[in-house]
């Protein structure tokens, strides 16, 4: 099962494999396997912009009222302060350039990556530091999505969700209503609400990350949930192949 009732939101897209999506401004950005696309409100279709200094694919996106963060596959973090017209590396401390997730809550900005755990930084990605305690468990090291709202901070990995409520100081799993060795690949936080992408379902819930529910619709079958975005009352799931967009009013 999977995000039902969903409209395939593709124009001008040239790339359809989707691993990011945000919201910077009035703008939806959308990081895909052969670049980053933008599509303003009230637009139909989408515009590639410049991601030559990125060099990679674009997995994760954070957002403050003036930077636009990217996270790599394999160059690490760049920031724009353009809405994504140009690019500079900000990855001093990085132990590991494969970043697969970034978070934002505050001034805190959190990057996870494959097999190095999770970093935080203070000084908008200037410096890095390693913040693990607790994701000691195999495959835990390997984090797939980040997702923050105040001091809880939710970590989607190879083997399970872990949850921090001190601002990554220490990680703790997350499991009720959750199926064991699920693979998370995404999250999304809508006020108290967080919505968590498997490799074919979604996952809300209504506590901060405590317990979850399935979200039981079967109109469409996604495959690798790479992407989740709310955006007003519509989530937006970005797959292997589509975009997809539910109301939450049902």
């Amino acid at each position: 099962m999977g995000v039902g009732n969903g409209v395939a939101r593709n124009a001008g897209l040239t790339n359809t494999n989707v691993h990011a999506l945000t919201v910077s401004g009035t703008s939806l950005v959308a990081g895909t396997s052969g670049g980053i696309f933008i599509t303003k409100k009230g637009e139909g279709s989408w515009i590639e912009v410049p991601s030559r200094e990125i060099g990679s694919t674009a997995t994760a996106f954070a957002v403050t009222a003036e930077n636009l963060f990217a996270a790599t596959s394999d160059n690490g973090i760049f920031l724009s302060t353009n809405n994504g017209q140009s690019w500079r590396a900000v990855d001093s401390g990085l132990t590991s350039k494969n970043v697969t997730a970034l978070a934002l809550t505050g001034s805190n900005l959190f990057a996870g990556t494959s097999g190095s755990g999770v970093f935080f930084s203070t000084d908008d990605g200037r410096n890095w530091s390693n913040v693990n305690e607790g994701l000691d468990v195999f495959g835990s090291e390997y984090i797939n999505c980040l997702a923050a709202s105040g001091a809880n901070i939710i970590a989607g990995t190879a083997n399970g969700l872990f949850l921090s409520t001190d601002n990554g100081t220490r990680w703790t799993a997350t499991k009720e209503g959750l199926e064991k060795g699920d693979r998370f690949r995404s999250l999304a936080i809508s006020g108290t609400n967080v919505f968590a992408g498997t490799d074919g379902d979604v996952f809300r819930s209504s506590d901060n990350g405590k317990s979850w529910t399935r979200l039981d619709d079967s109109h469409v079958n996604l495959t690798f949930v790479t992407a989740l975005k709310v955006r007003g009352n519509i989530l937006l799931a970005g797959t292997r192949g589509m975009i997809y967009g539910r109301s939450l009013s049902k």
